[in-house]
């Protein structure tokens, strides 16, 4: 307990700004890729696709997340921008590496959804753990909305893939 109090004191803070960060790589990078590796079937150009697409995605909620604090007022809104855009860059490195890794796109693809469900378990526990909420609930909302983007984004890419010569 007294440990968890500690972490709340000084983790918490910007805890919100690590899991959107966190939670906007995973849901629109895993998507991103799911969707280009569909349409493209070629690993390095899905790992690049993914690598320009994450560093915007990035850069963009970083500053979203400064602008955001800095007009509520209640955070250091740089510290706000690096946690959040860190957050994501960390994501979309863990989340692309495979591709570059293995050279079946098929098999890249799994490889990131198992990373993507470490990911999801990993930050669903600690939430749960810090905040004292169900560990359960965190990680299914993060798999519905994961499901669901990647579910869209492999009908766009078949589509592409299918009218595309």
């Amino acid at each position: 307990r007294a440990l968890i109090e500690r972490a709340k004191e000084n983790s918490v803070n910007f805890l919100s700004s690590v899991v959107l960060g966190i939670n906007d790589g995973l849901i629109e990078i895993t998507g991103a890729l799911i969707g280009f590796s569909f349409a493209l079937e070629d690993r390095l150009l899905i790992a690049g696709a993914g690598l320009i697409t994450g560093i915007s995605a990035s850069l963009s909620m970083a500053s979203s997340a400064y602008m955001q604090a800095r007009y509520e007022g209640n955070k250091d809104p740089r510290k706000a921008g690096i946690y959040t855009g860190g957050a994501y860059l960390v994501i979309v490195a863990l989340l692309v590496a495979p591709f570059f890794i293995f050279y079946k796109v098929f098999l890249a693809l799994g490889v990131m959804f198992a990373v993507a469900f470490v990911i999801i378990n990993a930050m669903s526990f600690y939430s749960a753990v810090l905040l004292q909420r169900k560990f359960v609930r965190q990680a299914l909302e993060l798999f519905v909305a994961s499901i669901g983007v990647g579910a869209v984004t492999f009908v766009i890419g078949s589509l592409f893939r299918f009218f595309t010569p």
